[in-house]
């Protein structure tokens, strides 16, 4: 039996199984939201070879919580562009929530890129104001 015929055999007597379109979006979905979550929890300057990489570090901030919120959210804007090419960024707007004092909410509506066109998202973006951390839903 020759290597070809191999091959041959063994596709034919094995069972291929094919993803639906909804487990290939719900992966493609969880890989976006990992990838959000290592660029917006990375420190500026903590890649040597892509040093725009990762947000900027806002402690040593003194503007007012407005304009501190304006400032990260074009450093974040900034970020998902350059770090994230599966996600057109619409907006990214602030979300006041006064029952959350400890964090900061900030509301990504973007564009998907599927192979079949895009779909419109939205992912919500909390920043621990405690642990400096990111947690994208």
């Amino acid at each position: 039996m020759t290597f070809f015929s191999k091959i041959v055999a063994s596709n034919e007597s094995s069972n291929i199984y094919r993803k639906s379109s909804e487990e290939k979006s719900y992966e493609l979905f969880h890989s976006i939201k990992q990838n959000l979550d290592i660029i917006l929890n990375s420190k500026r300057g903590c890649s040597g070879c892509s040093p725009y990489f990762g947000l900027r570090d806002f402690n040593d901030a003194t503007a007012s919580t407005q304009s501190l919120c304006v400032e990260i959210t074009s450093d974040i804007k900034r970020n998902i562009e350059m770090f994230e090419p599966r996600v057109r960024v619409n907006k990214i707007d602030y979300i006041q929530d006064d029952s959350s004092p400890e964090a900061l909410i900030f509301r990504l509506s973007c564009a998907v890129l599927l192979k079949s066109g895009k779909e419109l998202s939205e992912f919500d973006l909390i920043l621990n104001s405690v642990t400096q951390k990111f947690r994208i839903t």
